[in-house]
């Protein structure tokens, strides 16, 4: 499991060194639950599509299996497949299966717990209308 997690730090590193911008103070990161990406291009949405043109973003993310919500909201946030994290199920607000790694707050480690980590004053914030997709950044994002 080590190994695991020093090939991701490495990657986090990697992707970090590339993706920072001086001037940026900022992150917001906005997921919508079931939106294909083929809806996208498609649709009538000028808001999120200048958002876009301003921003960082993809279409083509793919799912984790099991393809349920809270499986996919936990790999996003952990960083981690459910073999690692422990959500399997739709509806999940606890891990079903034992997590390869727990943090200090009781979870597998995320975006969360890592921004903490290097910059303990930073502010986070969570906005959902779904209980279960916020479990991953309770706790390790308050």
């Amino acid at each position: 499991m080590r190994k695991a997690r020093y090939l991701a730090l490495l990657l986090c590193m990697a992707f970090g060194a590339n993706a920072q911008v001086k001037g940026v103070q900022h992150v917001i990161l906005i997921g919508m639950d079931g939106l294909g990406a083929y809806a996208m291009e498609k649709s009538d949405n000028p808001v999120m599509k200048q958002m876009m043109a301003d921003g960082s973003w993809t279409l083509k993310a793919r799912s984790v299996l099991p393809s349920s919500s809270a499986v996919n909201w936990a790999s996003m946030i952990m960083g981690a497949g459910p073999e690692l994290h422990g959500f399997t199920e739709w509806g999940s607000k606890t891990p079903e299966a034992e997590p390869r790694e727990l943090d200090q707050y009781g979870l597998f480690p995320s975006l969360f717990t890592l921004l903490r980590e290097q910059k303990p004053n930073a502010e986070t914030g969570v906005i959902y209308s779904w209980e279960a997709s916020v479990t991953c950044s309770r706790k390790s994002g308050e």
